[in-house]
């Protein structure tokens, strides 16, 4: 007997087949050859690849779109757990195969946000205000004193080595001294500010859902506890998001 599980799993093995499929230009004969060897002998592991090396998914392209006035990300995906992953953007930014599978017609005048899914090519945009700066202009990270409090220096997070040669220029090291004043160390041979380089950061993060539980502890009148225990997410895996934000 199929239950309603095994049919949703192996409706959603047929769309992830037949993309790849089409993605490797498999002949049709060839892949119901290959879907009953695997049917049949019920792998562990699958890989495919293309011939003379495997093109690895999850790359990250960034844009500048000057019609929108804003950059925007674009990420090749694989799948994680055998699901598409989602990105929730403007209705705007979507593509027209979003549109298409959530019914929207005019995509221009449409405030909301719609949930796509990444192997439709979203463009997701990314919020200058949301990124934030590495190298001489940024703001410290962290402080660490000084032993028995005396002082201590700041920290920045580091400019990677391929933009150093790019021209970025790190953070000045800062220190504060014991009687409360700032120490900064100035770099020798910098070019003018004007002519400096500086870096923008933003972080793309892919989250899969998962039940969690966590206890609580409440303190009652007369001295007794309450202990108890609340759960977040669904013990369910199909009612789970697996999203990218930023």
């Amino acid at each position: 007997m199929i239950t309603g599980d095994t049919r949703a799993a192996l409706t959603r093995l047929s769309r992830i087949g037949e993309r790849l499929r089409q993605r490797y230009r498999i002949s049709p004969s060839d892949f119901n050859y290959l879907t009953e060897r695997i049917v049949t002998n019920l792998p562990l592991k699958l890989q495919a690849r293309r011939t003379g090396g495997w093109d690895h998914p999850w790359k990250t392209r960034v844009k500048w779109n000057s019609e929108a006035k804003e950059f925007q990300a674009t990420v090749k995906p694989g799948y994680v757990n055998a699901r598409d992953v989602e990105v929730r953007v403007p209705a705007a930014s979507a593509s027209q195969e979003t549109l298409d599978r959530l019914g929207i017609r005019d995509a221009g005048r449409s405030e909301e946000n719609v949930d796509a899914e990444l192997h439709e090519e979203p463009s997701i945009p990314l919020p200058v205000s949301g990124m934030r700066s590495i190298g001489y202009d940024a703001l410290p990270q962290s402080f660490n004193s000084g032993d028995n409090g005396a002082g201590g220096s700041f920290e920045y997070e580091p400019v990677p080595e391929f933009f150093l040669e790019k021209g970025v220029v790190a953070a000045n090291p800062k220190s504060l001294t014991l009687g409360g004043g700032f120490q900064e160390e100035f770099q020798s041979g910098l070019p003018p500010k004007e002519e400096r380089r500086y870096l923008r950061a933003i972080d793309i993060v892919l989250t899969q859902e998962r039940p969690s539980a966590a206890a609580q502890w409440v303190e009652l009148p007369g001295g007794t506890v309450e202990f108890g225990m609340t759960y977040t997410g669904s013990f369910n895996p199909e009612e789970n998001r697996v999203f990218i934000s930023r």
